[in-house]
This record gives structure tokens, sequence and C-alpha cells, in this order.
């Protein structure tokens, strides 16, 4: 197989029967009934061959990269290929079903979600690969609609948002005051602090989100800002109570694995 440029040519022998002359035989005089056949071949120089090209929109380096998985010797060491031809390298092996350079892109490609969520998601959604679906989907949260629906196409965009819907219940237990115990004493400077605390969710929630989906937490002291408007000389007075209910809500709030949207496509 030759190689020029982004085409390969494949050399085929033709048989007999495309015209080129068969090997010559020569029978030989009997001798006690044992007969020798000799095969004369024609020199290789006679051989006919034909050249097919094929035309791949690969590019060079990557099929030269997915080549040296296909035959027994050490894999390339993707450490240093930059992200985009590693992707690239991705794809190819996903359509030619090279299985070696397939689990080795899925490696890296799994280490580089933090950095490139939405590419790796997207990859990830069309190959179903739900480890890295769930591993990049929560870092895709700051990306407009506009990034997501590029990245994906219409017909996968709804299926992004799907995904995106669940975080409302998520804003929700971070805004949703919770309502007092029954037989709690309504705290009457309560509506004052509930005011000056959801005053700090900024417009744009997304940042607050994301670092619920990726396990670092609620912001720590968010409700305890502007504790010092309910005035209370306890702490396990009734409205601190609530406050503490409703911190409480906002931390245990979480979403499905993007894995489970996955299932259900």
């Amino acid at each position: 197989m030759e190689h020029y440029g982004e085409a390969f040519i494949f050399d085929d022998f033709h048989d007999a029967n495309e015209g080129v002359e068969a090997p010559e035989v020569k029978e030989e005089p009997k001798d006690d009934a044992i007969s020798n056949v000799t095969l004369v071949q024609k020199p290789s120089s006679e051989r006919q061959t034909t050249q097919t090209v094929i035309e791949v929109p690969e590019t060079e380096a990557t099929i030269k990269l997915l080549v040296h998985f296909m035959h027994k010797q050490r894999y390339p060491d993707l450490g240093d290929v930059p992200f985009v031809q590693l992707l690239d390298l991705a794809y190819a092996a996903e359509k030619y079903v090279v299985h070696s350079a397939m689990a080795v892109c899925n490696a890296y490609i799994l280490m580089n979600t933090p950095s490139y969520p939405l590419e790796s998601l997207v990859y990830a959604t069309k190959f179903c690969y739900p480890r890295i679906a769930d591993a990049a989907a929560p870092y895709t949260i700051a990306h407009p609609m506009s990034s997501i629906r590029t990245a994906f196409g219409e017909d996968i965009a709804a299926f992004a948002a799907w995904y995106r819907e669940s975080f409302l219940d998520v804003l929700r237990s971070i805004i949703l005051v919770p309502p007092p115990k029954n037989g709690s004493t309504q705290c009457q400077y309560w509506d004052g602090y509930a005011s000056a605390t959801i005053a700090d969710v900024p417009r744009d929630p997304t940042l607050y989100l994301q670092q619920i989906v990726t396990g670092q937490g609620f912001p720590v002291g968010f409700y305890q800002k502007h504790k010092s408007e309910l005035k209370c000389d306890v702490f396990n007075c009734d409205c601190f109570r609530r406050m503490n209910d409703w911190e409480k809500n906002a931390r245990e709030a979480s979403i499905p694995a993007y894995s489970t949207f996955l299932q259900r496509e």
C-alpha cells in the first residue's frame, strides 16, 4: 500500500480471466505411467497491475497514527497529541473499527473532559460511552444553548436541553424558601433575611450549579451571610432552624447521571 497525500493506492493483481496469461504447463512423455508436470510462471515484470485510488476525509497525520494501531507493535504515545487531533483519531477509530485505537482514545478523552467538556460529551453521546458522558456533562452547564446546538446539531439539541432541564430542580432548591415547621413560631424577622439572601443569588446561577454537580458543593456560608437579620439570641431558635433547613435542601440537591438519559434516548 502506497500513500500519496490523503489518498491511498492499492495494487491488485488480476487473474487469468482478466487478461493475464496463465502459467505455461509443459507435459513430458509419460514414463512407467508416471506423469511429470513442470509449472513455468511468468516473471513478475510481465504481470499486469492496476492501481485503485481511495480518497478518505481524514488527514494524513490522523491516518498515520491510526495505522500504528493496526500492527503488532508498541502503540504511539498520545500524551502530547493536541486534543483536536486526538478527537480526529478517535472518530477515525470508530469509523474504521480499530478497537485498539478506540480504547486508547477513550482513556485520553476521559482525562481531558474538564478542559474539553462539550467536545467530549458530543463524542460520548454519539458513540455511547457513559463514563465519558457522565464526566463531561457537568462541565457543560456554563455553555450557552447556542454552543450546545452548534456542537450537537439540531437533532440532539433537544436531548441536551432535556439534561439541562434537570438543573432547574437544583435551582429551585437554592431559591425556594422552606415553610416553617409545624408548631414553630413564625420568626418576625424571617422575611428580611430571606429577601437579602435571595438577592445574593446571581442572575445566572450556572456557577453555583456547576459547583454542585462537579462535587464542590454549594458555596460555604451562602445562607449564613445575612443571619444577623434574624436577630436570634440563641442558635437553636426557630429562625435558625429554618435557615439550616434551607441550606440543607440546597446542599442535598442532585441530578441524575447523564448516562441515564443516554439509556432513555
